[in-house]
């Protein structure tokens, strides 16, 4: 994370790539139930009693989404740049989340329901 290659190591135990190629074998039991598209994905989670999840992110989140899915009956995962009221009434989700990167945050303190 520092550019020191050879100085400082930090080991990748659940890469991105690995989580996308075969979740069921690195241990994940939240499947993606809709078309792999970066704009919109959901995924379920056996455990029903689980709360749901909608996260508006931007591509900081991408890496994100299959381990939060883990901890979620129901995760949707928007690529949006502010909040979509009818979309929360349309999902009901138990938790909101809106990821975004910190150049983003003056325009959605400004207006988050754009």
């Amino acid at each position: 994370m520092i550019g020191i290659p050879g100085e400082f190591e930090e080991p990748d135990y659940l890469p991105l790539s690995k989580t996308r190629r075969d979740p069921a074998g690195v241990g994940l039991r939240a499947r993606l139930i809709t078309a792999d598209v970066d704009a919109f994905r959901t995924y379920a989670h056996p455990d029903a009693s689980l709360p749901r999840l909608l996260m508006n992110r931007d591509s900081m989140g991408h890496a994100l989404m299959p381990m939060l899915a883990e901890n979620f009956s129901q995760s949707t995962f928007v690529v949006a740049s502010s909040l979509d009221r009818k979309r929360i009434d349309d999902l009901r989700p138990d938790i909101v989340i809106d990821e975004i990167v910190e150049r983003g945050m003056v325009r959605t303190a400004k207006d988050p329901f754009q």
